[in-house]
């Protein structure tokens, strides 16, 4: 029984350095998030889903460095019963808002915000020629840019040179039959840009339709080639990496895709041991960081979610924070991390996000442990930190003393220090890097 207990308390110290730089605020936006879209280092505009309030005419801005959030109304132009569609933010800072309306199979809205999303004038809608219920909308520079979708009979790609103001259709199914049952394409939902000329777009049956002549022409491919399975994947995000590796997400938890050489070929990632506890239908997000690292937020069992994030391109994958409710959105820009949830107004973020991902870059042992008199602590640092200590603390959590400090440390270590102002019993040794911090278990027997 004292084991068990034993064991009980350093998982929940563990459980609690980890997450403890996560705050929760209130976003104002009186309904559940949909989309999180960073503006700046310190401030990300925040979209709606309609849950709780289906008239989205409005979203909110959020400023981190005073910890203030503001409504936004964007046009009463939008109808009652306009959805959300999509956000992008160009290269030279307008903000283009896409709305759809009639149950999402509308034509769709589009309004610009030129100065920081003060204020919205009406840009466009896509009708006659180019009527298009809009999944996504993704821009290349301040001119270039791409809208898909579909309307109630075709699957369509529409593009502008000249930032929103003017549209022309680049693809159109036009019911030609694809190798998926039932014959059209169905719906597209996704935009990447691999360069200026190269676009990819995802969208039903693990459909791709690639475009490496700026849209003038396309081709067909899938993720799945069997397309009667792959009928369960609607492609609905694509992310490309600092590397050009591409990631794919399905609408559903577990749809997960890789591939390293432009979206040719690809590769279905796989979870592990978490797999099992993903909520069946539910969805996930996903971001990466300079470093490569891939970060996957999913709705699990039990109304709670949680974030993972691998380091190896989706080959391992490590659990740093859970909680309750239905995560939908996850973004990263810098050191700031933001998660949005779908069934509340609420938002968490992380200020030092580094510290969050050493957790799964400190690699340590004791030796020997159970130690009589001497026990050495050696482990490994993939990136530099500026504030490293070790620690000594006894099983209620007091700290006893330090045993090494440095101030630029990375790479391999190896800390050796003299037991025997310890007595027998068990002791956590504490190794902190930029906040970030590992626990092991240390045994004294004499």
């Amino acid at each position: 029984m004292k084991k068990f207990t034993l064991l009980i308390l350093v998982i929940l110290f563990y459980s609690y350095t980890s997450i403890a730089q996560w705050e929760m605020v209130s976003a104002g936006t009186g309904h559940g998030i949909n989309k999180i879209v960073f503006f700046d280092e310190n401030t990300v505009f925040l979209v709606g889903n309609g849950i709780l309030n289906t008239v989205e005419k409005t979203m909110t801005k959020y400023d981190f460095s005073s910890q203030k959030s503001s409504t936004i109304q964007i046009s009463d132009e939008i109808p009652s019963t306009a959805q959300y569609s999509s956000i992008d933010i160009l290269s030279n800072k307008d903000i283009i808002f896409c709305s759809k309306t009639e149950g999402g199979t509308g034509e769709s809205q589009l309004f610009i915000s030129k100065d920081n999303g003060e204020t919205w004038n009406f840009l466009t809608k896509f009708s006659g020629e180019t009527s298009l219920a809009a999944n996504g909308l993704k821009f290349f520079d301040e001119e270039l840019g791409f809208a898909v979708g579909l309307t109630k009979t075709t699957a369509k790609i529409l593009k502008t040179q000249d930032g929103g103001k003017n549209w022309e259709v680049v693809y159109d199914d036009n019911d030609t039959k694809s190798k998926a049952p039932g014959g059209n394409k169905g719906n597209l939902s996704s935009i990447v840009f691999i360069d200026k000329e190269t676009i990819l777009v995802g969208g039903s049956n693990g459909l791709l339709l690639r475009s490496e002549d700026c849209g003038k022409s396309w081709s067909e491919e899938y993720i799945i080639d069997d397309p009667l399975y792959g009928m369960n994947l609607f492609i609905d995000e694509i992310l490309k990496m600092s590397d050009n590796t591409l990631i794919a997400k399905g609408a559903f938890a577990k749809q997960l895709y890789i591939s390293k050489d432009k979206g040719k070929n690809w590769e279905k990632i796989n979870f592990g041991e978490h797999s099992s506890k993903f909520l069946y239908g539910g969805v996930g997000s996903i971001s990466t960081t300079q470093d490569n690292y891939i970060y996957f937020t999913t709705q699990a069992t039990g109304n709670t979610s949680f974030l993972l994030c691998s380091k190896d391109f989706g080959k391992t994958w490590d659990k740093i924070y859970e909680d309750s409710g239905l995560f939908i959105d996850i973004e990263i820009n810098n050191n700031l991390a933001v998660i949005g949830y779908f069934d509340s107004d609420e938002i968490i973020f992380n200020r030092n996000f580094k510290s969050i991902k050493l957790l799964t870059k400190i690699q340590t042992s004791l030796y020997p442990n159970p130690a009589n008199s001497v026990c050495t602590i050696s482990g490994f640092l993939e990136t530099l930190a500026k504030d490293f200590s070790i620690s000594i603390y006894d099983i209620a959590g007091n700290k006893l003393f330090d045993i090494y400090n440095d101030k630029n440390l990375e790479g391999e270590f190896s800390v050796p220090f003299n037991t025997k102002q310890l007595v027998s019993g068990s002791y956590n040794v504490i190794i902190n890097a930029d906040g970030a911090k590992k626990v092991e278990k240390l045994i004294i027997e004499r």
